[in-house]
């Protein structure tokens, strides 16, 4: 917990160098720049996130103090659950966090980093099979691609718009 709180009063200092307007408050974090684990109809997902205000932010075209930043700022996140959140250990309490994980790669890392700082954790789990396509057979926990029930989605962005 006091690596989490040091990395929050870094990201406090580093925000007094940036215009604190340039970062959004409802961030959505694309793969759309790496090779595995992309939601394959992102584009559709992105419609929907962008009607609730959300900015879509490939977090590896920032530099790292930007995206401290960006995470300190932010007031919701949605992801896939993956090495773009692990910034997240720079937010504030008052983070709300939604992962979208696929069910053959569950893990609990971002939820216990949202719920050590205080913050509220929420998360899609994308469960029909047929939605997952394997780019290799012998490593199928990593490499592949997916798509989402954008229907079963908006039913728990609904949930998670509330809080």
């Amino acid at each position: 917990m006091w690596i989490m709180n040091k990395y929050r009063e870094l990201s406090e200092e580093l925000i007094k160098n940036y215009d604190i307007n340039k970062f959004p408050k409802k961030i959505y974090l694309t793969r759309r720049n790496v090779k595995t684990r992309r939601i394959l109809n992102e584009y559709e997902l992105m419609k929907v996130l962008s009607k609730f205000g959300y900015e879509m932010i490939s977090p590896e075209e920032y530099s790292l103090q930007e995206q401290f930043c960006m995470f300190y700022n932010a007031d919701k996140i949605i992801s896939i659950l993956g090495s773009g959140l692990t910034n997240l250990v720079c937010s504030k309490e008052t983070i709300s966090i939604l992962g979208i994980v696929p069910s053959i790669r569950l893990e609990d890392t971002y939820k216990y980093i949202t719920n050590s700082i205080g913050g509220k954790y929420f998360e899609y789990i994308e469960n029909n099979k047929k939605n997952y396509v394997y780019q290799n057979s012998y490593n199928k926990g990593n490499d592949f691609d997916f798509y989402i029930s954008i229907n079963d989605f908006k039913s728990v962005l609904d949930e998670f718009e509330r809080c």
